[in-house]
């Protein structure tokens, strides 16, 4: 037997019977308070790190203002940069101890599954919302966005490996060597392809975006603590 499956076994023999009257419980002693969706995502948003905003708002003033000079120096600016910003957005959402003890009594507010995904989806939307802003200004799109999904989809994916884990800055390793990946792909890849470039960038970023919904997935079914309120 292995050690998954023991430890699979041990836990659902020693499993809690399931609660009764839980929420009649709760609202009677005022420890369960019905928040409507909004207000949820609203008091997760507040404990996503203001590094995640910083930077996001540093790479568009950058990337403006070194636009102005040379448009293709913008955009391998921004191809560059980027790894970086996923690599800070999976960093903020998973590392809930950085938090404190404010993250864990918000916990028992909202699920742990439905903490890390909230968090997630408000970091991936304003993210996504700046890389629409450099596609419009630079005028392209998957040289951009490629290398945050590829970042974003192997630092989700690494997270939930003993080694990211136990690594606090993991992700920004990974960010490192994608940017690095990304840097000889513009200098020696995409010349020995240039016409064959743009299909290649789109399909790579199709893939990428399956890959992420995968990610996204997982996340949203991940197994809940018994404690979870909602």
């Amino acid at each position: 037997m292995n050690n998954s499956k023991l430890t699979k076994d041990i836990a659902q023999a020693f499993e809690a019977p399931a609660p009764v009257r839980r929420e009649k419980f709760l609202y009677e002693n005022g420890l369960y308070t019905k928040k409507n969706h909004l207000s949820l995502i609203i008091s997760q948003t507040g404990y996503i790190h203001k590094s995640v905003w910083i930077l996001s708002i540093m790479v568009l003033i950058a990337a403006v203002v070194i636009l102005q000079k040379d448009v293709q120096a913008a955009i391998r600016f921004s191809s560059l940069i980027m790894p970086f910003v996923a690599g800070t957005g999976v960093f903020a959402t998973m590392r809930s101890r950085m938090y404190g003890m404010n993250e864990l009594e918000a916990s028992t507010v909202m699920s742990l599954r439905g903490s890390i995904f909230t968090k997630f989806a408000v970091i991936s939307v304003s993210h996504f919302i700046l890389m629409i802003i450099l596609g419009i200004f630079m005028g392209t799109g998957c040289h951009i966005v490629a290398p945050y999904l590829l970042t974003s989809a192997l630092c989700m994916e690494l997270e939930r490996t003993k080694v990211g884990r136990d690594s606090q800055y993991f992700c920004f390793l990974v960010s490192g060597i994608i940017a690095v990946l990304v840097y000889l792909t513009q200098s020696y890849l995409w010349p020995l392809i240039a016409g064959a470039a743009g299909a290649v960038s789109i399909t790579a970023t199709a893939l990428l975006i399956l890959a992420n919904v995968r990610e996204y997935i997982i996340i949203y079914k991940m197994e809940e603590s018994k404690w979870n309120f909602v």
